[in-house]
């Protein structure tokens, strides 16, 4: 159960890896905060939207990333509670 085997992890091109070391991947599991809420009721803090947008994740994200990167960086070794394997049908 590590990334390295997950379905929604995945290695960059090796010309995008530039800045990054060899073996880190990106999570897509894990969405950018501000991707996954809705600002309709800004006086009552961040809703969580339905219908994620990415039809290969959850339709509720579970984890957020909120930096400026956008994107949940793991080695491949890495495992979480999220992990769905890339070999099983969905």
């Amino acid at each position: 159960m590590k990334c390295s085997t997950c379905k929604f992890w995945t290695l960059p091109e090796q010309d995008d890896n530039a800045g990054w070391m060899d073996g880190v991947g990106t999570c897509k599991a894990v969405v950018p905060i501000w991707q996954a809420n809705s600002h309709d009721n800004a006086d009552q803090g961040l809703t969580i939207v339905t219908g994620y947008d990415d039809e290969d994740v959850f339709d509720i994200p579970l984890a957020f990333v909120a930096d400026g990167s956008a994107a949940l960086k793991t080695k491949g070794d890495f495992s979480c509670c999220l992990y769905e394997d890339k070999e099983l049908p969905s």
